[in-house]
């Protein structure tokens, strides 16, 4: 179900729709494939992202979720996937997952593996008496989800998968010692 656009104000975009529960479009996400494209790389339309849950309509709540930053990481490893479209939860997810309490695997790009430790955390809050639902992935290398299943295939995502786990002590430092200055929502 993607798109992409050769006139208009997303020409030379693909366009990766969401939809809702309802299976109805909600929202899309258009991202040049143009390699001289370099200051606006994503076009988005306007609407409040605090709103959707991207490709909700997808999403078996009774598997494992996986979250993940972009909607090219959804592309790369299909599976029960919810682009964030950011490092933060949107409003409408964090209620769904405090609602739910789905199996969750937090699998954030490696430059952003403190956001990845202070998500584990704003789940772990909400996931309580079931704690060990909430996974966190950190990827081996400093290739995001999209690279690494370029780079060397779908095994070594599947590898990283099984790696799965709870924080370390290392990321609890990690956290502690970190100061976040993400916008809060």
């Amino acid at each position: 179900r993607l798109g992409f656009c050769t006139t208009g104000k997303y020409a030379k975009r693909i366009i990766v729709p969401s939809y809702d529960a309802n299976g109805v479009i909600n929202y899309f996400v258009g991202r040049s494939y143009d390699p001289a494209e370099k200051k606006r790389k994503y076009l988005n339309p306007f609407a409040d992202k605090d709103k959707i849950i991207f490709n909700e309509g997808f999403i078996n709540w009774d598997s494992t979720v996986y979250l993940v930053e972009g909607v090219f990481e959804m592309l790369s490893f299909p599976v029960n996937i919810i682009p964030m479209l950011g490092k933060t939860l949107s409003v409408t997810l964090f209620m769904k997952l405090k609602e739910i309490k789905p199996d969750v695997v937090v699998l954030l790009d490696p430059d952003a593996h403190k956001e990845a430790v202070n998500l584990f955390y704003q789940l772990n809050a909400i996931y309580v008496d079931c704690e060990d639902r909430v996974k966190i992935v950190k990827l081996p290398t400093k290739e995001d989800l999209d690279e690494l299943r370029r780079n060397k295939g779908n095994d070594e995502i599947i590898k990283c998968l099984r790696n799965a786990r709870s924080l370390t002590i290392e990321d609890y430092f990690i956290q502690k010692f970190h100061k976040t200055y993400v916008k809060r929502r």
